[in-house]
């Protein structure tokens, strides 16, 4: 990894992950989804409650290294720190309330929807978003009981790390959001 402003080494370290890490990483989400979508959701929601505050209470840290990753100003990362925060208390308010409904039909019929967990999502981030990128795809899927493989750009994985390490302190069980480099 090179900082963004000086294109000097930052980070050593840092290698993609090969393919058989890849195929753990897919292989530990199919594991953990099952754990995962039958958690309550009222105990998702507290989880990403907890997630958030994490996230919170590294605001700057995350600003500093999202600075150093992309070149953008501090006080935009700072933003950007204050809004995945946000985002994941946006969705764990979500995750109890996301079930079905029922609906009356012309007729004396009714019919009725019933929201479940789809598995693992793989999703891709971009480097001009590292942390809150990885914030806007992972906390509707983890908040609906599913589980996540991201992969963050080359250029700026240590967002979408923090964030791991962030979701694994609050109490998301190992597997279900998993990050691979490359």
């Amino acid at each position: 990894l090179r900082d963004a402003a000086t294109g000097a080494p930052s980070r050593p370290g840092f290698r993609p992950s090969p393919s058989s890490m890849v195929d753990a990483a897919v292989s530990s989400a199919a594991d953990a989804r099952g754990g995962w979508a039958s958690t309550a959701p009222s105990a998702r929601s507290g989880i990403l409650r907890a997630a958030a505050e994490l996230i919170r209470s590294r605001a700057e840290e995350l600003a500093r290294d999202e600075t150093r990753d992309t070149g953008r100003t501090l006080a935009e990362t700072r933003g950007d720190a204050a809004d995945a925060a946000a985002c994941l208390h946006f969705y764990a308010g979500l995750a109890p309330v996301a079930g079905g409904s029922v609906r009356d039909i012309p007729g004396g019929s009714w019919a009725y929807t019933r929201r479940e967990p789809l598995g693992t999502g793989a999703c891709i981030g971009a480097w001009n978003y590292p942390l809150l990128g990885a914030v806007w795809k992972s906390a509707p899927a983890l908040a609906t009981g599913n589980a996540v493989v991201f992969k963050p750009s080359e250029e700026t994985p240590l967002g979408a790390l923090a964030l791991a390490e962030a979701f694994l302190e609050a109490g998301v069980p190992p597997g279900v959001f998993n990050v691979i480099l490359g």
